[in-house]
C-alpha cells in the first residue's frame, strides 16, 4: 500500500514540491499522514459542530484502515492546543485548548496514539504553528500582508517581544522525509523556526518588502510566546529560522507586486 495522505486537497498537500510527490510514491512501507483537517475560516465556524465532524472524520479514516498494518501514523496537530495560558517556553508544557478547532486537536492526538500503541505502530504527533508559503493563509504572515492591502487593523503584542511561531511548507516537508525514512522514536513533536526575532523587525521587514504600511494595534497584554526548537534540530536536524520562513512566505504571496501602490 505505500504511503498513504489524507487531505490531498489542503494547501499543505498541494505545496508538495514535484520531487517529493514523486518520492513518497516509490516508498513501499506502510504509513498513514493525517494532515487533513477542517479549520476554522471565521470566527463563527469555530464550533461544537466543528469538533464533532472533525472527530467523527478522524474515527471515519481510522476505521477504514482496520485491516492495514501501518509501521508508522503521522498527525499533523497544532500549537493551539496548548491554549492562551502556555507560555511557550516548554516542549512538556500542559495543553489547555480554548476553542473547539484546538479542542478537536487535542481529542484527535489521543484517538491516534491509542490507536498506533494498539496496532503496534510508531506515532508522530506534530503540534505545527501557521504553515506560511506561496499564497498561504491565516498565518500571521499572511494577517500582516491583509493589513496592508485590505487597510485591517491587526492586533499585534509588543514590538520587542520575539516571534518564532511560523514553519514553512518545506520544513515541513523535510521532517516528514526524516520520519518516513528514519526510525525516529515516537513522540509529540512542536514545529516552528529557529532564532526567534522581535515582532518589530518582523513588521519593519514586510513593510519594507511591500513599501506599504501595516496597520496594527499593540496590545501589550499579549505575552511573549516562543516555541523551543531544541529538540527538532536534534531529532530531525532541522534548520530553517524565522527569517527563512518570512522571505519563503513572501515569494509570489500575493497577487500584488513589490511596491505597488
Amino acid at each position: 500500500m505505500g504511503i498513504i495522505f489524507t487531505g490531498t486537497k489542503s494547501y499543505l498537500f498541494e505545496s508538495f514540491t514535484n520531487e517529493f510527490v514523486e518520492e513518497i510514491s516509490t516508498v513501499r512501507e506502510d504509513q498513514l499522514f493525517l494532515i487533513g483537517f477542517k479549520s476554522p475560516t471565521v470566527a463563527s465556524d469555530n464550533s461544537a459542530e466543528l469538533f464533532r465532524n472533525n472527530v467523527q472524520r478522524l474515527r471515519q479514516t481510522l476505521e477504514s484502515y482496520e485491516q492495514v498494518h501501518f509501521s508508522k501514523i503521522i498527525f499533523l496537530s497544532a500549537i493551539s492546543v496548548y491554549g492562551q495560558s502556555w507560555d511557550g517556553s516548554s516542549n512538556v508544557a500542559s495543553p489547555s485548548p480554548n476553542d473547539f478547532y484546538s479542542l478537536a486537536k487535542l481529542h484527535c492526538e489521543q484517538s491516534v496514539i491509542k490507536y498506533a500503541r494498539r496496532i503496534g505502530a510508531a506515532y508522530y504527533i506534530l503540534r505545527v504553528p501557521g504553515i506560511v508559503g506561496p499564497k498561504s493563509k491565516r498565518n500571521f504572515i499572511s494577517n500582516l500582508r491583509d493589513s496592508i492591502f485590505l487597510s485591517k487593523e491587526i492586533e499585534v503584542s509588543a514590538f520587542s517581544n520575539r516571534f518564532n511561531n511560523l514553519i514553512t511548507t518545506v520544513g515541513v516537508e523535510k521532517i516528514f522525509r526524516v520520519i518516513i525514512h528514519n526510525k525516529i522514536k515516537s513522540g509529540i513533536y512542536n514545529l516552528a523556526s529557529r532564532r526567534p526575532i522581535p515582532i518589530g523587525s518582523i513588521i519593519q521587514t514586510i513593510e519594507e518588502f511591500y513599501s506599504k504600511k501595516i496597520f496594527c494595534r499593540v496590545n501589550i497584554s499579549i505575552r511573549e510566546r516562543i516555541i523551543s526548537t531544541a529538540l527538532i534540530e536534534n531529532i530531525f536536524g532541522f534548520n530553517e529560522s524565522v527569517e527563512d520562513a518570512i522571505r519563503y512566505a513572501l515569494e509570489d504571496s500575493t497577487p500584488f507586486t513589490k511596491g505597488q501602490t
